[in-house]
């Protein structure tokens, strides 16, 4: 199937999303689990495994999100471990800033 009648489509993981029959239009096993993707019809979604896909430059730039995201995450995590262990606070809420009062009379 040409590149452009899959513009626009959707990219899904088996686990939280569902579309349709769930089965791949290229090699007619149901998909259960894992990365696919998909793209409505008037008559049906088509869906793919993301092997069945594995052509589809759009794959790579997920992935790069995805790896991105997990970095930031462990960044994230890293950062709020040396501040508990440097200042000793878990919970922020007795020390976050008062809404500002507005001047106006």
């Amino acid at each position: 199937m040409s590149r452009s009648k899959w513009k626009g489509c959707r990219y899904e993981n088996a686990s939280t999303s569902r579309h349709g029959l769930m089965v791949c239009n290229v090699c007619s096993q149901s998909i259960d689990e894992g990365d696919y993707r998909c793209r409505e019809t008037e008559e049906a979604y088509i869906t793919q495994h993301r092997a069945c896909s594995q052509d589809d430059p759009q794959w790579a730039v997920l992935d790069r999100q995805r790896a991105n995201h997990a970095a930031r995450q462990e960044r994230l995590a890293e950062a709020a471990t040396a501040f508990i262990e440097y200042w000793g606070v878990v919970d922020l809420s007795e020390y976050a800033a008062a809404p500002a009062k507005d001047p106006r009379p």
